[in-house]
């Protein structure tokens, strides 16, 4: 019986030690510690990293992840209107969880992330749970919210520029370039036509 009450109390602490709880970082700390300060429209979830379980063969726990967003205002930061949230899949992540709702978002880049299929320790923009991050509604906003605060300390929001890689645009690129090259091929034989009509 005192070795099932033992067992029972280690695990109850190891959950203790796991857990993450916390009240929101005050104002002032959050928009100091933050690069990107922004409201964005969530776009993707993924899963970068995992782990498979030893106890559960086959089964895998998510041990890295980024939630994408694209930004429709801007506090602080870059101008990069597309940004990747990571985070470590801890009790201490922000639950982003809501495709295409606005976030309010303050994030930070660190060095922080070499897990299983990482070669080589990143540089990523990350957050966590108590670091005044919240799903954002643009009615009712209460005076004395962030929103409020953040256009009193930055009244000048950044312009935004699409920073999407290219490789999705190349080859938008490469049809565009062959339907101009076909249609002015068909305006030189045209006009080739044209000339030896009038000869």
């Amino acid at each position: 019986m005192k070795i099932y009450i033992l067992s029972l109390f280690l695990i109850s602490l190891s959950i203790y030690n796991y857990a993450c709880s916390c009240n929101n970082i005050p104002f002032k700390d959050a928009v100091e510690w933050a690069d990107e300060i922004f409201i964005g429209r969530l776009i993707e979830i993924k899963e970068v990293e995992y782990e498979i379980s030893e106890l559960n063969a086959g089964e895998k726990y998510t041990r890295l992840w980024y939630a994408k967003f694209e930004i429709t205002k801007k506090w602080k930061g870059s101008s990069k209107k597309y940004i990747k949230v990571y985070q470590p899949s801890t009790s201490c992540d922000f639950g982003f969880n809501s495709l295409n709702k606005h976030y309010l978002v303050y994030t930070k880049k660190e060095e922080v992330f070499k897990f299983f299929n990482t070669e080589n320790e990143i540089s990523r923009y990350t957050t966590w749970m108590c670091a005044r991050n919240r799903e954002y509604e643009f009615v009712n906003e209460p005076k004395d919210s962030d929103y409020f605060k953040l256009n009193k300390k930055f009244p000048n929001t950044i312009e935004l520029v699409d920073n999407t890689p290219l490789h999705w645009k190349l080859p938008l690129l490469g049809v565009l370039i062959f339907i101009s090259g076909l249609f002015i091929g068909r305006k030189i034989k045209s006009l080739a036509t044209i000339t030896q009509r009038n000869q």
